[in-house]
């Protein structure tokens, strides 16, 4: 929720955080922001970034992925 601090998280949790976030289906793009990014930038600065590639069956945009 808007207002919540972050200091808590680690930065792998952050990095899962984003991964899920990055995998998510957007219609507006017909794909997922990860998609765009490897195909603007290519995989292996995608990779450089932590960042991967979640299963859409598995993406978990609720605060439980991270407790």
């Amino acid at each position: 929720p808007k207002g919540v601090l972050f200091d808590f998280l680690t930065q792998e949790q952050v990095d899962l955080m984003c991964s899920h976030i990055n995998s998510y289906y957007r219609k507006s793009i017909d794909g997922c922001p990860y998609d765009m990014a490897v195909a603007f930038y290519g995989k292996s600065f995608v990779e450089k970034t932590k960042i991967r590639k979640i299963d859409p069956d598995l993406v978990n945009l609720t605060s439980s992925l991270v407790k």
